[in-house]
């Protein structure tokens, strides 16, 4: 890797990595310097190539996984760029480097979804880190940009809190049956929250509202699809939460749902942007629970179709985690 380092040409350079690879193949970062020199002459096919090859090598190389991230996140694709984050946040420990990276890919998903207050706050942990990273130096320029654009279209931004207020409390006042299936209040949810649910369930957020809602619909309804989001993208209390609602039929009142779990009606602002702590939140941003007004009372509501699976879906759960098969 020396000789690597020290090669005159990139073509050189590139025949230590693949000599290097040859020797020994769970090198991730053999594969890592070669995407590197790949990018470099703008193939970026090729780099994006040896990147994923990189963490199939050794899939706790968590550079590879930022370094993704921070590709994702450029190229828009929130899903990807989520999925590869995650994993970053649950590994036990990172390099500087690492944390400088995903911190950053984080940053350009608030810059996409126009969060500069999350935007900021992430380029700062950055830059504490490392504030001699050229990454950090060429993302303090788009932060700035980001800024004066911020401040020039500031009244937009406090309408746009003020719209996201207005929608919480329309959908509060939703009407709602003992029948009223996921479809419908999946279609209730302005299209910005329904691409926040497909971020979350890391599945694509492409289509219109109407196709959108529908594409959720169907995933979360396959029980393959529901059973990883319930292991995956929940935790514990999050499906203790589900269960207790559906022990009442797939709803409650929303005052005794609130009383026990708190209200979510801060972290709304933050879909998209971040997962929320809230077990509410994340449930609504799962696409399982909602709010509206059913028999003249306000209600947390599991939509009627989804009930029998989440329940059937949900004892599985508990049956393989009694017998420590499931973690």
């Amino acid at each position: 890797m020396e000789k690597a380092n020290l090669a005159t040409s990139p073509d050189v350079a590139k025949n230590y990595y693949l000599k290097a690879i040859e020797m020994e193949a769970s090198y991730p970062v053999a594969y890592f310097n070669l995407a590197i020199l790949f990018f470099k002459e703008g193939k970026m096919k090729e780099g994006n190539d040896m990147l994923e090859k990189s963490i199939i090598a050794d899939p706790n190389f968590m550079y590879g996984h930022a370094s993704i991230a921070m590709n994702a996140a450029n190229s828009d694709d929130a899903v990807k760029a989520m999925h590869h984050l995650r994993i970053v946040d649950a590994a036990k420990q990172i390099t500087p480097e690492t944390a400088v990276v995903a911190n950053l890919a984080y940053f350009h998903l608030a810059i996409d979804d126009q969060d500069i207050h999350t935007a900021r706050e992430r380029f700062v942990m950055a830059e504490t880190i490392d504030p001699q990273s050229k990454l950090v130096q060429h993302n303090r320029i788009i932060l700035q940009e980001a800024e004066a654009y911020e401040k020039k279209h500031g009244e937009r931004f406090k309408r746009d809190q003020k719209n996201m207020l207005a929608t919480y409390k329309k959908l509060m006042e939703t009407p709602l049956t003992a029948t009223t299936n996921l479809n419908t209040c999946l279609e209730t949810y302005p299209k910005k929250l329904l691409i926040a649910c497909a971020d979350f369930l890391r599945t694509s957020r492409v289509g219109s509202k109407g196709e959108l809602a529908a594409w959720l619909t169907g995933n979360l309804l396959n029980a393959k699809f529901l059973k990883e989001t319930l292991r995956d993208d929940l935790n514990k209390d999050d499906r203790a939460a589900l269960r207790w609602i559906l022990e009442n039929g797939g709803t409650r009142p929303w005052k005794e749902l609130t009383d026990k779990y708190g209200d979510d009606i801060h972290d709304m602002s933050l879909w998209g942007i971040q997962i929320p702590n809230g077990t509410i939140a994340r449930l609504r941003l799962a696409g399982i629970l909602f709010t509206g007004i059913l028999d003249a009372e306000q209600v947390g509501f599991i939509p009627a179709n989804i009930r029998p699976l989440l329940s059937r879906t949900l004892k599985g759960l508990v049956e393989k985690n009694t017998n420590s098969t499931y973690k």
